[in-house]
């Protein structure tokens, strides 16, 4: 079953689960019964479907600003050595070929290489063996009957279902009415989404990083998905959203998808902590390479574990509300490029330990309560001695003593 699949992977806790109108359970009744992928329950794309569905729901989903459940979804096509997809996922530049917007459906159904136009009520419900053995029967018969390679999983249970338990051959003569009728059924839904295709707009708006992806929460491949992006593999490797209206708090689930390398969640109303669990157990990170958080309402301190995240390059917290002492952890990020802490309420001392990070080009203190001087190990690594170039603080007004840094505030 589809709970055991996601207990059993501890990305979220139990009480979580149980409780009523939590994001947690939100996404789980959404993927149990109301997800049009309708997903057997050991693929692995369920958990991944979840997580975004608990960072959609936790974000306060419903309210953002571009391609929240239900917008009109379109998807653009055509010659895969012409397409270009742009940052964060975001939408898809069409290279010389004319660009042309379907509607999401028929285009899932044109990239996937088919699909079911009606969806088959039973399967989700069929023991896994007689949901396996339908779909061998499916494409068989398709193929014996010279039906196209596209079609062969939409023939429906009950020609294939006496084969399953008296190792019968398939109805042909059936099989061949139901493909005729599924071809005209195709054509007359083709004929009618066209003629509405130019009154829909697409899910993000024109000129948007959105435009021509799937609304969030669309039977579609969580690949196409608003703001998200894939490996070869159909692993999230990117979610990504600026200035969409996000809302509520960031779930520690987002940080399971284990080859998240990309998260920007910049520009929104996202309050409350940043999540414990980050950096540990199943929410490790162990591939992230940026954190962008910066500009929204996000309050506490940062939690040690957070300097767990060892492949970092890019760690952008700036214009919060966060507020504490910086861990002398901080140094383990030894593969950090850029950071911001700028504009927050940090206090005390900075590290020595930012001295440990060779590779930092850029770090921003100012607008905080910082004290003391910046430590010798910094000033070390500044150009032409090292590779920072940006390092600023609230030296002006005697907050700070630092005679390396580029800009005092």
């Amino acid at each position: 079953m589809i709970l055991n699949q996601i207990t059993a992977s501890e990305v979220s806790k139990n009480r979580d689960l149980v409780r009523d109108r939590t994001p947690q359970s939100k996404a789980l009744d959404w993927v149990v019964s109301q997800d049009g992928a309708q997903l057997c329950p050991d693929d692995p794309r369920v958990l991944q479907r979840y997580i975004l569905a608990v960072f959609y729901y936790s974000t306060d989903g419903d309210n953002w600003a571009e391609c929240s459940e239900g917008s009109m979804n379109f998807k653009r096509y055509g010659n895969d050595n012409n397409v270009e997809r742009t940052n964060f996922g975001g939408g898809v530049i069409m290279g010389n070929h004319k660009e042309t917007y379907v509607p999401a459906d028929i285009a899932n159904h044109i990239t996937r290489g088919g699909g079911a136009v009606a969806k088959r009520k039973n399967d989700k419900d069929l023991p896994i063996w007689e949901t396996n053995c339908i779909k061998v029967c499916r494409k068989r018969c398709c193929v014996e009957n010279d039906g196209e390679e596209r079609l062969c999983n939409m023939l429906s249970d009950k020609i294939c279902r006496q084969e399953c338990y008296d190792e019968e051959q398939c109805d042909k003569d059936e099989a061949k009415k139901e493909l005729d009728r599924i071809k005209e059924e195709k054509r007359r839904k083709r004929e009618n989404d066209g003629r509405k295709l130019q009154a829909s707009p697409p899910c993000g708006q024109f000129g948007s990083s959105f435009q021509g992806r799937l609304s969030y929460l669309a039977s579609g491949s969580e690949c196409n998905w608003a703001g998200t992006s894939c490996n070869g593999l159909g692993q999230v490797t990117v979610v990504g959203f600026e200035q969409n209206n996000l809302g509520g708090t960031f779930p520690a689930e987002i940080l399971a998808l284990s080859q998240l390398r990309n998260l920007t969640l910049e520009g929104g109303r996202t309050s409350g902590n940043i999540p414990e669990e980050w950096g540990s157990g199943v929410w490790s990170g162990d591939n992230l390479q940026v954190l962008d958080l910066d500009q929204n309402r996000l309050t506490g301190t940062l939690n040690d574990n957070l300097f767990n995240l060892d492949s970092l390059k890019v760690l952008d917290i700036d214009e919060n509300r966060l507020e504490g002492t910086l861990s002398g952890r901080v140094g383990n990020l030894v593969d950090l490029v850029f950071v911001e802490f700028e504009e927050n309420r940090f206090e005390g001392r900075i590290p020595a330990s930012f001295g440990n990070l060779k590779k930092l080009r850029t770090a921003t203190f100012r607008g905080n309560d910082f004290r003391g001087e910046m430590p010798n190990t910094v000033c070390n690594n500044k150009v032409p001695n090292g590779l920072l170039n940006i390092l600023t603080a609230d030296c002006a007004g005697n907050k700070i003593e630092c005679e390396c840094c580029s800009s005092c505030f």
